[in-house]
């Protein structure tokens, strides 16, 4: 059987005020109360549920390796919020692996044959993408074309919440909200107005913004490649899909 209680390593880690650097997560078996939570109207309240079952379920942790020394920080709602979304879509995933086994089922339609298929993900086979510069949250880049000097911080929850109030604003804009809810400075001053900026530049620009953007911020790698069809055979590349039974008792370990 087990252990209730788990250590993962995060691709980001958490940084102090005090400079104390939190590499690992400690997550422990979800209880009844984050089950309901899951299952009720509080997980329809923005990110409130995400923030409610990561500080329930998860401690930060320096390394585990390091008894002695170790040092641990209890999470709260307020905490997990300034998490990076790389760590924190990390912490969910662990909380579902600890909790109902490392097994994911899913299913897909096959683009080749028309039918519906079932695939059974290990977790443990998703790679952790870490940060190269793990300390480092802000970063400056040039825009190839255009040649501003874009200032951007690596997105936590506040980023991701401020991408959404521009998507309120501009409908079916999530491209240009992704890029702008990161951004601090154009030529080190503020943008009155993030998405106009950002809908202004190039296509190359844009690119080339979002790859270094990519580059610098961790996470886990979720594209899942050749996914076999049981019916015809052939195979597919997709973005992990995360369904209804991805928090299920019915889940196999």
């Amino acid at each position: 059987m087990e252990s209730e209680e788990q250590y993962f390593k995060l691709p980001c880690g958490y940084i102090t005020e005090d400079g104390q650097f939190y590499t690992y997560i400690k997550v422990r078996v979800m209880t009844g109360e984050e089950e309901d939570n899951l299952s009720n109207n509080h997980r329809r309240n923005g990110h409130r549920w995400l923030d409610d079952l990561i500080a329930g379920c998860c401690t930060l942790t320096t390394s585990p390796e390091d008894v002695e020394n170790i040092a641990t920080l209890e999470l709260t709602p307020e905490i997990t919020r300034d998490m990076t979304l790389g760590d924190r879509f990390v912490a969910l995933m662990r909380i579902r692996q600890v909790t109902y086994g490392k097994k994911y089922r899913f299913e897909f339609d096959c683009e080749s044959c028309g039918a519906k298929s079932k695939y059974d993900l290990d977790l443990n086979s998703l790679e952790l993408d870490p940060m190269p510069e793990p300390r480092v949250r802000e970063y400056t880049f040039k825009l190839p074309m255009k040649g501003d000097e874009i200032k951007y911080k690596v997105a936590t929850a506040k980023e991701e919440a401020m991408g959404e109030k521009y998507l309120k604003q501009y409908k079916n804009s999530g491209p240009t909200a992704n890029l702008a809810c990161r951004l601090l400075t154009v030529n080190g001053e503020q943008i009155t107005n993030p998405m106009k900026y950002f809908k202004s530049l190039t296509v190359p620009d844009r690119n080339a913004f979002r790859a270094d953007m990519t580059l610098r911020e961790g996470g886990i790698q979720t594209k899942l490649e050749g996914i076999e069809c049981r019916s015809c055979g052939q195979t597919v590349d997709m973005e992990l899909p995360i369904q209804q039974a991805f928090f299920s008792p019915t889940s196999e370990k």
